[in-house]
């Protein structure tokens, strides 16, 4: 068994709060990764996994991949509406820092793909999606509500 205090973090680490994951993985709040391996720690390079950064954990039950973003998010982000999805609010994939991430149902997600331009919806598929029946000034209320609580919290995280 490695021992993690004997590693010399690099020292940006130092006060940033981290957990560990599984057995091999220590997972930090800013969305940094290090793997225990054959008697020595290492950074982990995550690679890409269905466009999103993604990292092996091994388990008692056995080893599985696992999105970083969903990780951070787990252990570093409340969700005390306990919605399903992890939103990258930059709308860049590979920032997984936890004041980049937020929880949101699907329908808050496809939401904020729209308004920082990820995606685009269209009004009949729009409607069919969720099930719902909103007119086309209804869906660009919406989003104009949302895109303006995005541009708020967008200056509060400084980015």
């Amino acid at each position: 068994m490695i021992d993690w205090g004997d590693y010399n973090y690099p020292k940006e680490l130092k006060d940033v709060p981290f957990c560990y994951v599984g057995k091999n993985v220590k997972l930090y709040k800013n969305g940094r990764v290090f793997v225990a391996s054959r008697n020595k720690i290492i950074e982990k390079k995550p690679r890409y996994n269905d466009r999103y950064l993604a990292i092996g954990v091994v388990y008692e039950e056995g080893s599985k991949s696992q999105y970083i973003h969903r990780l951070v998010a787990k252990e570093f982000v409340p969700n005390p509406e306990n919605k399903s999805t992890v939103n990258h609010i930059d709308g860049d994939k590979t920032n997984n820092d936890s004041e980049n991430l937020e929880w949101l149902t699907h329908h808050e997600n496809l939401l904020h793909a729209a308004e920082i331009g990820m995606t685009t919806i269209g009004n009949k598929n729009w409607r069919k999606m969720n099930n719902s029946q909103l007119g086309e000034d209804e869906i660009k209320r919406r989003i104009s509500e949302r895109v303006a609580k995005y541009k708020g919290r967008k200056k509060a995280i400084n980015l």
